[in-house]
């Protein structure tokens, strides 16, 4: 049940934030499209956004094909509002739709003076409201650095905002995870001079898997980011050195409800076995009743890799020369 009227959370948002705090630069629109665009889409009901339909999506491939014929760079980037599920069960949907106002304008807005020589295309996903896609085609060498800036300065921006509830304020944080990949990485150097040479000789006539697997990249990327900002409110040494039981109570406090995304309950699954293998093997380690080990503690600066790391150290079969 809504606590707040859509205005409502509007000059709330406004007050807190600025009154252009969901406002997109007009170009991106769905109404500044030219008309060949508007006739493969749609525009989003929420930001006004082009959507990215199957007709959109085979055009912006053909696009990117295009530009590896020409030997051009493209970057395609994946963006992902954090926490949706929180906003929307905390506070309701109507709250939930103004975080992925705020999102969408945040991110066009780093575009917004982007060189009219390269062509960008800002898209929401028909398959998550939260979700961005973006595709920039022709970019020249000397603007791939900005779509690193671009792309870290969306992970590391974040915004606090208090709304009341029935019980009191409460707090939110605004964050969005963004997943970059280009044409001009290393690791897709050789694949593409590869589909070049197949585009060239006519054996295919698209290099659409290609860029699908750029776009899973990007996908995977952007998840990954989104892990990592949904673990920094979580103290991981301490969970990692926690009682099994207490453990479970804890994430179950935290994030009962699934206000956390697969990926997220996929490394909280670790947490859990890795802390209950170290308990296995030594029950008498973990205080029942504040659950310190500092053993299993580790340093403060514990990362995704060192859980992974720790995790492969418990269950991945060890190598026998």
């Amino acid at each position: 049940m809504e606590s707040q009227t859509a205005e409502q959370y509007q000059e709330i948002l406004t007050r807190q934030i600025g009154p252009d705090y969901a406002s997109l630069p007009a170009r991106y629109t769905f109404d500044h499209q030219p008309d060949y665009i508007k006739d493969l889409t749609h525009p989003d009901n929420l930001c006004g956004l082009p959507i990215y339909t199957p007709k959109l999506r085979h055009h912006l491939l053909t696009l990117c094909t295009t530009a590896i014929r020409r030997e051009q760079n493209f970057a395609i980037l994946k963006i992902d509002s954090d926490q949706l599920k929180l906003a929307n069960e905390t506070f309701g949907r109507l709250f939930g739709d103004e975080t992925i106002r705020r999102s969408a304008s945040l991110v066009s807005r780093q575009f917004e003076n982007w060189p009219d020589d390269s062509q960008v295309f800002i898209t929401r996903s028909t398959t998550g409201g939260d979700e961005l896609y973006i595709f920039a085609i022709n970019v020249q060498p000397e603007h791939l650095d900005q779509i690193q800036n671009i792309s870290s300065l969306i992970n590391n921006y974040s915004e606090q905002v208090s709304i009341p509830t029935p019980s009191g304020d409460q707090t939110y944080k605004l964050s969005s995870s963004a997943g970059k990949v280009t044409s001009a990485e290393h690791q897709f150097s050789r694949e593409i001079d590869r589909t070049r040479e197949l585009l060239d000789s006519g054996q295919i006539p698209y290099a659409f898997n290609l860029i699908q697997d750029m776009i899973n990249k990007a996908d995977d990327r952007a998840g990954s980011i989104k892990v990592l900002h949904e673990l920094s409110s979580l103290p991981v040494n301490e969970l990692m050195a926690m009682h099994p039981i207490q453990l479970k109570e804890r994430i179950s406090r935290q994030f009962g409800g699934g206000r956390i995304s697969q990926a997220g309950l996929n490394i909280l699954s670790m947490i859990e076995q890795i802390s209950v293998h170290n308990w296995l093997r030594n029950p008498h380690s973990a205080d029942a009743t504040d659950g310190t080990d500092e053993s299993a503690a580790g340093t403060e600066n514990t990362t995704l890799r060192q859980i992974v790391d720790s995790y492969n150290s418990c269950f991945k079969p060890k190598q026998t020369s």
